[in-house]
Order: C-alpha cells, then structure tokens, then sequence
C-alpha cells in the first residue's frame, strides 16, 4: 500500500482554499510561489516526514500504523498588527481542519505552533507553523512466492580464528571451511 501522505495534503489544501483570509494562495508545496508575484497571507501544506510505529497484525497481510507529520505553514507580511493577524489565519485553519481530514486517516492531532520572522529582506514577513501529526494504518505488500525465482545454489566460505594464536578473537583471512549446497530448485 502506498502512503496517504499526497491525499491528505490534497484533503488540506482543498479545504483550506477560499475559506480563510488566504483565499486561494494556498499550495500542496513547502516552497512558495515569489512573495511579490502573489501577495499575502500565504499558506504551503507539506509532511516533512512520516513513521511506521506499531505493527498491528503478524499475519499476512500484515498491518501496521503509519504516523505522518503535516506542516502548515502560514505566511504573512510583517505589520503592525501581524502578532494579531497571524492568530486570527492560524485559528481560521484549525478550525476548518477536522479529525480524520476526510478519511485520508484515522486520526490527525495538532502538536505544535510556532513562528519565524524574516525581516531583512524588502518584503517583511512572518511565518506562523502548524503541524500536526495524522495516524493511519498501511500494509506491507505481500510477496508473490511464485513470482520469486527458484533458489538453486547456497554457498559459504567460514572464516575463524586461528586456534593456535591466542590473540585473534575474530577472522584471519583464511578460510577454514566451505559449506555449498547446490540444486535446491526450491
């Protein structure tokens, strides 16, 4: 199964575009379009990473949670009111934000807020980041025995330490033993 991390940043996005004070500037991307060209507020939905946590099942096919981590980032320009104004963005976000983002998990929980100011360049701007963790669960593909090519050969060289100098503790670099089973076709 393949990950729900591209549907779950598309639930977000779509949810997200035209019900805040972002209107439509909202990207499934951690790297935004140029300040200037699109103005603010700005939001980019992106997960950074994900986790297998816990396997749920030992038999085929065998389950296991899946934690991903989603980043919001909301980016505005930096004013006078921007403290205010960043609050009022974030609060709009999570409360459109609902707890199984539209079946693409299980469950989704906030984790963090935080905020980056950039106020060097000609553009001031403030960014404000939400993340959130969304819990779901995937399986590992099952292997097609029969696809799988016959084994037909094992072969081992043994390498140990030589008996009779008490200080090598792992190989010597001569093999001792040869072990090779040959015409399995298993």
């Amino acid at each position: 199964m393949s990950s729900n991390r591209k549907a779950i940043r598309a639930y977000i996005t779509a949810r997200l575009i035209n019900q805040t004070a972002a209107e439509d500037r909202v990207y499934d991307a951690r790297i935004l379009p140029t300040l200037k060209e699109q103005g603010f507020p700005m939001v980019s939905v992106f997960t950074p990473s994900e986790t297998k946590e816990r396997m749920l099942s030992e038999t085929p096919p065998i389950q296991y949670e899946r934690v991903a981590r989603i980043e919001i980032e909301v980016v505005i320009r930096k004013n006078d009111t921007y403290a205010s104004d960043l609050d009022d963005l974030c609060d709009e976000i999570e409360a459109l934000m609902d707890y199984t983002l539209g079946g693409t998990c299980e469950e989704c929980e906030w984790n963090s807020f935080d905020t980056i100011m950039d106020d060097k360049g000609e553009m001031p701007f403030i960014i404000g980041q939400l993340v959130y963790t969304a819990k779901y669960t995937g399986e590992e593909p099952l292997i097609d025995i029969d696809s799988l090519p016959d084994l037909e050969t094992i072969h081992t060289d043994w390498d140990m330490a030589n008996p009779n100098d008490g200080t090598v503790t792992g190989p010597d670099g001569t093999i001792d033993a040869i072990d090779s089973l040959e015409n399995l076709h298993l």
